[in-house]
């Protein structure tokens, strides 16, 4: 049986492949995992060639964190709670 991409939810969002339909790139998937549940990692720098599903496979993790709260145009979309953006706010 093959996976199918998710229904896009909106018209401007693409269908997202599952990440645990997502096959190989073993050593990628750990490192994304890794840093979601510990941040201090600090990030993965994610290479390779065209087509090894860089982009598919961040688009299918990215799909399966919850959504979070970021200050009404901040570029950085940080935390709106965060007390050096209120200072910048001015509140």
């Amino acid at each position: 049986m093959t996976p199918t991409a998710a229904a896009p939810t909106s018209p401007n969002r693409r269908a997202v492949f599952p990440f645990t339909a997502v096959i190989g790139q073993e050593d990628m998937k750990l490192a994304l995992l890794l840093n979601i549940v510990d941040p201090k990692v600090g990030g993965v720098m994610i290479m390779g060639d065209r087509g090894t599903g860089k982009s598919t496979t961040i688009r299918a993790l990215a799909d399966l964190l919850p959504a979070i709260d970021v200050a009404a145009d901040d570029p950085f979309n940080r935390d709106p709670q965060d007390a050096d953006v209120i200072a910048e706010r001015g509140e």
